[in-house]
């Protein structure tokens, strides 16, 4: 004779905190074992470049090489460096300087034919400096940037079709540039809402149709624009 099983009553509560218990002992374990385990000991290659560096980006190119701009502070100067690997040795060199401490912030990035470029900022004033040509070459891209923004910031990219593309901080808003060769064209990113207590950090990316994107905060949270 089949027999039907009647259903029980509400546990106990300690029979509930055990059951309880239980479900969690089993899920944290399960849980843990497909993470596996942390390895706190990474084996990281270290190799060192000099004895200062402010500001730093870094790009690698399709060879596998490092290419690193940065910032150092002197006692009446700012230099900013170029340092990469590509002939199978570090080499750093000078690129330009700025009284006092000038210069506030650099990125880098590589077009297809493996020519750097870097944005920095020296004074109120966004500068390019490319090696495309053979030599060092310096372009204005905006000027009268304000001298109370955190000039940290900026963003370089460039696109497939080696166009480039540029965010920076300016005080009350986030700047734009972009430059298809030599002609730059600057955008304010609109509703940018920046204060003293809430400067203007960014993020730049390109979408597969070559269009800006830009995330940024302002006073009233996270904001994104893009540049149809």
């Amino acid at each position: 004779m089949r027999r039907r099983l009647r259903p029980c009553g509400p546990p106990s509560s300690s029979r509930a905190a055990v059951v309880n218990l239980l479900l969690i002992t089993g899920l944290t374990l399960a849980l843990l074992a497909t993470m596996g385990t942390p390895d706190a000991q990474a084996d990281f290659d270290f190799e060192f470049l000099g004895q200062y560096g402010h500001k730093m980006s870094v790009t690698i190119d399709k060879g596998g090489h490092y290419h690193i701009s940065h910032i150092i502070y002197e006692s009446r100067s700012s230099w900013l460096k170029y340092s990469t690997n590509r002939s199978g040795t570090w080499v750093t060199e000078r690129l330009t300087y700025a009284s006092g401490n000038e210069l506030y912030t650099s990125a880098i990035a590589l077009d297809s034919r493996g020519s750097v470029h870097i944005a920095y900022i020296s004074g109120r004033e966004v500068l390019h400096l490319t090696n495309s040509t053979g030599d060092w070459e310096t372009a204005p891209i905006a000027k009268g940037i304000d001298d109370l923004a955190d000039p940290g910031l900026s963003r370089l990219a460039i696109d497939d079709e080696d166009c480039l593309h540029l965010s920076y901080n300016d005080w009350e808003e986030i700047g734009y540039a972009t430059a298809c060769g030599d002609d730059w064209r600057t955008y304010a990113v609109p509703e940018t809402e920046a204060t003293y207590s809430g400067v203007n950090v960014h993020a730049l990316a390109l979408d597969a149709r070559n269009r800006p994107h830009i995330s940024y905060k302002g006073q009233n949270g996270l904001r994104h624009a893009v540049l149809e």
